[in-house]
């Protein structure tokens, strides 16, 4: 059987550094911002019995005021290509880089690093790593300046010496806007970078804890508790996904753990169950929940999807468990243990009242 005919794998799905910037024009209506130095990681999963060849590109935007960003692209640890991100006049118009080689992609999973080196103290936005599949007709795409390169020179040899624009002869200032993905936006934010950035760099993925909340008194016990998982504390990276609860959901990884904090105004009881997504390539993770220090049950997170897409679709489990609450505060742990290694997104902890 052959492989998909296209993979998008959009940046604000995977991890590492950027900004999240909101572009109606993007994808999934978002994109990642990096800057001279940082570097971005996105992950492509084929089935066992789908390996195939493909085009690869990257779609992006850049609203430059000076010297072009150079996008480096690395998979299976060696460089796959390279391009210059000409400007195109606006962040929300979006152009498609040249084809940077065809690849064989074997079936499994594996990371896509993305990395920028020189250019304006705007940066560029990336929104998504596109595969399409060789033997189909390449798509139209806007001719740029630069050529698109291939090299298995690693990143670690290559050498560069910065040089910026000074900011008092540029005819066009840029301050790259940053929208939360909540529904008030806030001020403009300006990113300072320093010329002397290193050009070399050293991926590492990492996860960041997003930030605490604190539970609010409740009037009584109502019909139904909707904790979001973003909403927590603990471990976890937060993820932008458009059907979730909030927009938003959190992802856990094997050995990691989200508390979710809760008042109630009066005893009651309640069915605990867990809305989440889990685009799974191999062992399924298991997900443990308990209140107030017991375990209330634990499921298995059956996959929900492929290529990416899976993250986006969203299943709830069946009843884990029946809890009796007191009026107070209360708190709800989230565990994961086992996996494929990509883990698992927690939308929400549902609990309804049952007396």
């Amino acid at each position: 059987m052959r492989g998909p005919k296209q993979i998008i794998l959009q940046a604000e799905a995977g991890g590492g550094d950027g900004i999240l910037m909101w572009r109606s024009n993007a994808f999934n209506g978002q994109t990642v911002q990096l800057h001279d130095g940082e570097a971005r990681w996105v992950y492509v999963k084929l089935p066992y019995d789908y390996p195939d060849e493909y085009r690869m590109s990257v779609r992006y935007s850049n609203d430059s005021s000076g010297p072009t960003e150079t996008v480096t692209v690395r998979m299976f640890n060696q460089n796959a290509g390279q391009f210059s991100a000409e400007d195109t006049g606006d962040w929300n118009k979006f152009v498609q880089s040249p084809i940077l080689g065809t690849r064989y992609l074997p079936s499994g999973a594996y990371f896509v690093d993305l990395m920028v080196s020189g250019g304006d103290d705007g940066g560029i936005e990336i929104d998504a790593v596109i595969f399409d599949r060789a033997d189909l007709t390449p798509p139209a795409t806007k001719t740029l300046a630069s050529t698109a390169t291939q090299t298995s020179t690693p990143m670690a040899t290559t050498t560069r010496t910065p040089t910026k624009t000074p900011a008092a002869t540029a005819t066009k200032t840029k301050t790259p806007t940053l929208i939360p993905p909540t529904a008030t936006r806030t001020p403009t934010r300006t990113a300072t970078r320093s010329p002397t950035a290193t050009p070399t760099r050293t991926l590492t993925r990492t996860f960041t804890p997003a930030p605490t909340n604190t539970p609010t008194p409740a009037i009584g016990a109502p019909t139904q508790i909707l904790l979001q998982g973003e909403s927590g504390s603990g471990n976890g990276t937060i993820m932008p996904r458009s059907n979730a609860q909030g927009a938003r959901t959190i992802l856990l990884q094997a050995d990691q753990s989200r508390t979710l904090s809760f008042n109630l105004g009066s005893p009651a009881s309640y069915a605990v169950s867990v809305r989440y997504s889990n685009d799974n390539y191999g062992p399924t993770e298991t997900v443990t929940v308990s209140v107030d220090g017991s375990t209330v049950g634990q499921f298995s997170a059956q996959d929900t999807g492929n290529y990416g897409a899976g993250w986006n679709v969203f299943v709830q489990t069946s009843t884990l468990g029946t809890v009796n609450l007191s009026a107070g505060d209360h708190t709800v742990v989230v565990s994961v243990s086992g996996g494929d290694g990509y883990g698992v997104e927690i939308d929400a902890v549902v609990l309804d009242r049952t007396s």
